[in-house]
């Protein structure tokens, strides 16, 4: 969805939708009609099921993918030196599997 930029129009009418429904359900008195209780409810979690979704998916349309994390060479230099604790006797096995 994020291509064609709809994310941001889909948690907007989720919003509105939650802004409904939630008006509806503070309307409601403490004895009403029971279909009144099943009804009004129905606009707020349609709107949350829309909203946290498109939320979800705009912060991921929004990260940027192609670059390196920052952490990562130091990540990678404390993964070896662990490595290396762990088993410095041992010698590398090649890697290959083929036969």
């Amino acid at each position: 969805m994020s291509r064609w930029g709809k994310l941001v129009t889909l948690v907007r009418i989720g919003a509105a939708l939650m802004v409904v429904g939630n008006a509806l359900v503070t309307s409601l008195g403490f004895e009403d009609s029971a279909w009144k209780y099943y009804v009004y409810i129905f606009p707020a979690n349609l709107g949350q099921g829309i909203v946290y979704p498109g939320i979800l998916f705009t912060s991921l349309a929004t990260f940027d993918h192609a670059g390196e994390w920052p952490g990562r060479r130091q990540c990678e230099v404390q993964i070896a030196d662990q490595d290396s604790q762990i088993t410095p006797s041992l010698p590398r096995q090649p890697t290959s599997f083929a036969r």
